[in-house]
């Protein structure tokens, strides 16, 4: 009797939460393929065969669902960060292999198409480009801390500060890569591999000084 209650109830916090996941991957879905102003609450509901006033119960409106999907982001890309700056030896080589690692995972095609989508929202909605905000924010105390180590080990120099390298090296990985997401047609692995490679011997010669 007790577990009949449980199943036929109000749904689990788990229950919840993988329902939120879903939500959140069907609006991402639709937003991607049809674009946030055409895509409807009744085509996400019917991505997971819920009906619409599951989806309100959760969100509001579309503009909610944008934020959401902001908000796990930069939650991602801060766990990402935080994993992609952890080393043993704070040297150039692991400088670069976090730069690295960044890159990839930002220039990913689904990345790529979200961020695009997000730069068309945020022109007409302030609100979405102050969250957008928050990326950069999420990238820079984990590589500056990292910069100013390898700073102190000799592997950089010190003419600039922490910061402001810190700053070159997120542009040099970003920059491209917003030109990149509101181009027609992605660029091969191979281009995206040389654009690194070019930003990252830029950034070299500038820490080295």
């Amino acid at each position: 009797m007790n577990e009949r209650r449980r199943t036929s109830g109000r749904p689990t916090k788990e229950d919840a939460e993988r329902l939120d996941v879903m939500v959140l991957a069907a609006a991402r879905a639709a937003f991607l393929e049809y674009g946030f102003q055409a895509a409807s609450m009744s085509e996400i509901a019917n991505r997971i065969g819920a009906a619409k006033p599951t989806i309100y119960k959760r969100y509001k409106s579309k503009e909610a669902l944008l934020m959401a999907m902001i908000d796990g982001e930069v939650a991602k890309l801060e766990r990402f960060v935080r994993d992609a700056t952890l080393a043993s030896r704070p040297t150039l080589d692991a400088l670069r292999v976090a730069a690295q690692l960044l890159f990839d995972y930002t220039s990913v095609p689904d990345e790529l198409a979200f961020r695009k989508l997000l730069y068309g929202e945020a022109a007409t909605k302030p609100f979405i480009a102050d969250q957008m905000s928050q990326w950069r924010l999420v990238l820079e105390a984990p590589l500056v801390a990292l910069v100013s180590q390898c700073q102190e080990a000799g592997e950089i120099g010190k003419e600039f500060a922490a910061e402001f390298l810190t700053d070159i090296l997120i542009d040099l990985i970003a920059t491209p890569l917003d030109r990149i997401a509101l181009e027609p047609c992605l660029p091969e692995p191979a281009h995206l591999a040389q654009l690194f490679e070019g930003r990252w011997r830029a950034f070299e010669r500038i820490a080295r000084a």
